[in-house]
């Protein structure tokens, strides 16, 4: 968390690659844990896994109240009306500009996505009329043998895994100029997505790279916009929003409002720029 601090705040890119490295002396090792584990709801803390939310899928407990102990994501994901999981809302759909930043042979795109002519989930074909994209997230949904209803969910949310701290790493290392020592983490995470390495990389292009992997990788789980916002003090956030259409983003936009209460108790709080 410290290291995603830094990262954030664009500082002490030395002491980043230490505390990456203090995580990977904990034993992690990527090579030996699959991408879909972090996935799956009947595997909860998985190797991979640095922090998770837990859910146990108990319906006893209002599924809208705070007591809730199941996950909505599965729900909330599953395609519309496809029946393939209980609820099945299909409110978050990819776009095609999405889709078409995988690259060849990415492993990752099966596990991650719904798509015309994507493997078959529980013997069921995908429609891509289940959705106005034609295209749906799978990462999370929970078939129904797991999850009969909305609100028995048991899959667990994980909030930090392992290849987050490879991509600080190769992050923080490119940010000093060490550009050769920053395709190491990168590439191990490549590598269990099926792809090639990187070589050859000048700092910006690797720069460039390194985000484009950390889109792919953490796909819909909650990091694309931070990663968006603080790259280049929002300038890399606007310029993204704008070539996929997003004319009217402007910088005073990428933040919310202080509340007036917080700044009232703090004197020392400072609103954020255009409010």
């Amino acid at each position: 968390m410290m290291a995603k601090i830094k990262l954030t705040l664009a500082e002490d890119y030395p002491g980043i690659v230490d505390l990456c490295d203090r995580v990977t002396a904990l034993g992690y090792d990527l090579s030996k844990y699959a991408y879909a584990d972090n996935f799956d709801a009947t595997i909860d803390n998985n190797p991979e896994s640095i922090f998770e939310i837990q859910y146990d899928g108990d319906a006893s407990s209002d599924f809208w109240g705070n007591d809730n102990r199941a996950s909505w994501l599965s729900t909330y994901m599953g395609p519309r009306n496809s029946g393939l999981v209980a609820g099945s809302w299909g409110w978050n759909q990819p776009t095609q500009e999405f889709v078409d930043n995988y690259e060849q042979g990415d492993l990752r795109k099966d596990v991650t996505l719904f798509y015309d002519g994507c493997p078959d989930f529980e013997g069921v074909s995908y429609n891509p009329l289940w959705s106005r994209t034609g295209y749906n997230v799978r990462k999370f949904v929970v078939p129904m043998r797991i999850a009969s209803e909305y609100n028995k969910s048991p899959a667990n949310f994980v909030v930090y895994r392992y290849a987050d701290v490879l991509l600080m790493k190769a992050e923080a290392l490119n940010e000093q100029g060490l550009t050769t020592e920053a395709l190491v983490p990168l590439n191990s995470v490549r590598a269990r997505a099926g792809l090639p390495a990187i070589s050859n990389k000048t700092q910006s292009e690797l720069k460039d790279i390194i985000i484009h992997e950390r889109r792919m990788e953490f796909a819909f789980e909650g990091h694309c916009w931070f990663d968006l916002i603080r790259i280049d003090g929002g300038d890399y956030a606007l310029s993204f929003l704008h070539s996929i259409g997003v004319n009217n983003a402007t910088k005073e936009r990428l933040l919310f409002p202080i509340p007036q209460e917080e700044i009232d108790d703090n004197p020392l709080m400072k609103q954020n720029s255009g409010y």
